[in-house]
């Protein structure tokens, strides 16, 4: 069990261990550096793209787009209660962060889409009814989103360059995308939210059927998962029952399952935003792309196709549950 190694190896062991490949929580998430929530003058643009039936989504467009070649698109999913804008912050903290990622060469060029599970005439915005929102959003990202955001900007259209992330409920939809969109996504990053299919709470309350059964849906697949949580989040007893009882299958290894935590973390978004700054290193740094080097561009490119994307929108003042700040 994870809480017997945590109380009996120091932080440097916990985060060196890898226990003959076997995934192992670890206590790695870095920092954000001074000044990357600072405003910069030649970063990116924010969108606000209407999705029919479904409100809007914010589409972050990174300075390089309409330049040649195209990149990889994050989908970043809110939580319960919020919308698109939650992710970006009051003050465009995310907007900024990328921008300095981005131009620090932390990450190559990306495209960051944030859309909403609600639609148009949704009103019960509980866990219930969230929940609910979420279980029928599937069809949405399918039929929707994803093919709305490949025929407006220059995404690189392939499940190798698609990453699907969420918070809270935003990551419970992140494991029902794993379970049925594999198809689409390669990559899944949930934060701070566990497995519902079996019913709410189901980290915990199903742990052993949901880790089998995401066992056996990662059986013979080519996938990353990157799971991030906090350790005063009220979500992480949910999520580490689960961690640990999928650690427990062979199919999930440290080479393509990872869970970091954050000690003191709890469920609000600065620090999810730091979750978000420490998985698209990890997963799209240098380390990651070694190609990358001083080039600032991930190696593959495809010919430029002219799309720039719609006309940059003024999204208003948004305002945000005090917890979720």
């Amino acid at each position: 069990m994870w809480e017997a190694e945590k109380t009996g190896l120091k932080r440097e062991e916990k985060m060196n261990r890898t226990d003959d490949k076997r995934i192992s929580a670890r206590y790695d998430i870095r920092e954000i550096p001074d000044g990357y929530y600072e405003k910069t003058t030649d970063g990116g643009r924010m969108d606000c793209v209407p999705v029919p039936g479904y409100r809007h989504a914010l589409v972050y467009v990174p300075r390089a787009a309409g330049k040649e070649g195209r990149y990889p698109v994050i989908y970043l999913i809110h939580g319960g209660g919020n919308n698109p804008e939650a992710f970006f912050g009051e003050k465009q903290e995310l907007e900024n962060l990328l921008d300095h990622m981005i131009a620090n060469q932390d990450i190559p060029p990306v495209i960051v889409v944030a859309p909403t599970y609600y639609p148009d005439d949704w009103e019960d915005v509980g866990v219930g009814g969230s929940g609910k929102a979420v279980c029928a959003f599937e069809p949405v990202i399918r039929e929707r989103i994803v093919l709305l955001i490949d025929s407006l900007y220059p995404t690189i259209p392939e499940r190798e360059s698609r990453y699907f992330g969420g918070f809270s409920m935003g990551g419970v939809a992140t494991w029902m995308a794993f379970l049925e969109q594999m198809d689409l996504f390669r990559t899944f990053i949930p934060m701070s939210g566990d497995c519902w299919y079996y019913g709410e709470l189901g980290g915990s309350r199903f742990a052993d059927e949901t880790a089998k059964l995401l066992a056996e849906k990662a059986e013979g697949q080519d996938f990353q998962l990157y799971a991030l949580t906090g350790t005063e989040d009220i979500a992480y007893p949910n999520l580490n029952t689960q961690m640990e009882r999928m650690a427990g299958y062979p199919v999930f290894t440290d080479r393509n399952t990872r869970y970091s935590l954050l000690e003191g973390g709890v469920h609000a978004y600065p620090d999810i935003r730091r979750y978000v700054y420490h998985a698209l290193k990890e997963l799209l740094g240098s380390a990651a792309f070694p190609e990358l080097g001083n080039s600032g561009a991930l190696g593959k490119t495809m010919p430029e196709t002219g799309m720039t994307g719609p006309d940059r929108s003024e999204t208003g003042q948004r305002t945000l549950p005090e917890t979720e700040r």
